[in-house]
């Protein structure tokens, strides 16, 4: 009966633990460019929602190492998305309302298997 107790707390325990970090959320709404900066370590990637209050063109300018981080974009929309790995890159973006982007940088494999960090720069606006 014990056994069976331990076990159950233990599953439970390994559940809860990778717990991921949620999405910033960034509302653009003209105006002067935001700018986030951040590192990326391990196999954690870190995600940007990007939504509009109108419909306009944004653009997301990404700066980071191109042997060390990647970025994809993702729209709601869509179920596909894109890849990007050569920085500095500016992408053009046409926002609507009630649709939004995810932006997610991650480690390169080769950067993950060496414990690297990726550091990273967007700009949205």
């Amino acid at each position: 009966m014990r056994r069976i107790i331990l076990f159950a707390a233990l599953s439970l325990h390994t559940l809860t633990a990778d717990a991921r970090e949620a999405a910033t959320e960034v509302v653009v709404s003209g105006g002067a460019a935001q700018i986030f900066k951040s590192t990326v370590t391990g196999s954690d990637a870190k995600s940007f929602l990007i939504t509009s209050d109108a419909a306009r063109a944004v653009t997301l300018k990404f700066a980071a190492n191109n042997s060390i981080c990647g970025v994809e974009v993702q729209t709601t929309g869509q179920h596909d998305y894109a890849k990007y790995a050569q920085f500095p890159i500016t992408v053009p973006l046409a926002t609507m309302i009630n649709n939004s982007y995810k932006v997610s940088f991650f480690l390169t494999r080769s950067a993950w298997i060496g414990k690297q960090q990726c550091e990273f720069t967007l700009s949205v606006q």
